[in-house]
C-alpha cells in the first residue's frame, strides 16, 4: 500500500477537525517548497537561497526594507532574474519570523566583525565609498557567496 492509499484510508476514519489539522500540517510543510528556493545543509548556514546562486532570501529581503528597488537589487546581483526576486518575496511572506532572524542574527555578525576591527584598519572612516564596500563583502562573505578576505582590510601591523 502506498503512503497516498494509506492517507486516504485513514482521511475517512478522521473528525473534521483532524482533518483540518492535517491539512495546517500540510499547507504548513508546503510553505518551505517556493519554486526557485532551496535549504541545503552546510551551504549558506542552511539559509534559505534563490537556486543557481549562493544568494540567500534574507540578504535580499533586508536590501528591500533598506529601501533598494528591485532594479538596485537585480543590478546589484547580475546572476538574478525578476523570477527570483518574485520567489523570495513569496518565500518571505510565508517564512517571515525565520527570515527576520535571519537579518537580526547576520546584523549582529556584522555589528561584532566591525565593532573588532583594529584601530588603524585602513578604512579611512569618512570614506563611505570604502565603508560600503566592506559593507556589500561582508554581506557576501556572511551569504557564503564570497570569501571576504579580511587580511586586505586589516593589514598586519609593519
Amino acid at each position: 500500500m502506498t503512503a497516498l492509499q494509506q492517507i486516504e484510508q485513514l482521511l475517512t476514519t478522521m473528525s473534521v477537525g483532524e482533518k483540518a489539522q492535517v491539512a495546517r500540517w500540510v499547507q504548513s510543510d508546503l510553505s518551505f517548497h517556493i519554486p526557485g528556493i532551496e535549504r541545503t545543509l552546510g551551504v549558506c548556514g542552511g539559509n534559505a537561497c534563490i537556486v543557481r546562486t549562493l544568494i540567500p532570501v534574507w540578504q535580499l529581503v533586508e536590501a528591500q526594507q533598506n529601501g533598494a528597488s528591485e532594479a538596485q537589487v537585480l543590478t546589484s546581483y547580475p546572476s538574478l532574474r525578476a523570477e527570483d526576486l518574485t520567489n523570495a518575496w513569496a518565500y518571505y511572506r510565508g517564512n517571515k519570523a525565520e527570515i527576520d532572524s535571519e537579518i537580526v542574527e547576520n546584523k549582529a555578525v556584522k555589528s561584532e566583525i566591525t565593532k573588532n576591527k583594529p584601530l588603524d584598519s585602513g578604512i579611512p572612516e569618512n570614506d563611505a565609498l570604502e565603508t560600503n564596500k566592506l559593507d556589500i563583502e561582508m554581506d557576501l562573505y556572511l551569504s557564503g557567496a564570497y570569501f571576504f578576505n579580511i587580511i586586505s582590510y586589516y593589514p598586519p601591523e609593519l
